[in-house]
């Protein structure tokens, strides 16, 4: 920048010169600022160390008690229970291929077997790009 024909410096070395200033000149915070920072500390500290004895002393069972209350209670669990229980079966004894249910329409192959349009059938899907 331009020089200050005032000073003979520019506007960026003043302003050097008061930042300079203002590092050397460190102010110690008093005594009474200092007492009633620690003090407000050890009460933030109380304050949470209540907290987490008080976290603590709940019983497990309250835990388990708001889980159940979440799924719903028996209802939904009696209706988790049967899903385990089918999805472990059907994992388990994998069902026979399709073609055997033909068996339970004598005389009917699968084929025969008409959905109204409503589904594409294998070879629709295989044959399509």
């Amino acid at each position: 920048m331009s020089e200050d024909p005032k000073r003979g410096q520019g506007p960026d070395d003043r302003l050097e010169a008061c930042f300079a200033a203002a590092r050397a000149a460190r102010p110690a915070p008093g005594a009474a600022l200092t007492a009633a920072i620690l003090r407000d500390a050890a009460a933030a500290q109380d304050d949470r160390a209540a907290a987490a004895a008080a976290a603590a002393g709940q019983s497990r069972g309250a835990a388990w008690r708001g889980l159940w209350r979440a799924l719903g209670g028996w209802p939904a669990a009696a209706a988790l229970a049967g899903a385990l229980v089918l999805g472990v079966i059907l994992g388990v004894a994998v069902p026979d291929p399709v073609d055997r249910l033909a068996a339970v329409w004598p005389g009917a192959a699968v084929d025969a077997i008409e959905t109204g349009g409503a589904f594409p059938g294998y070879a629709d899907l295989m044959t399509e790009g």
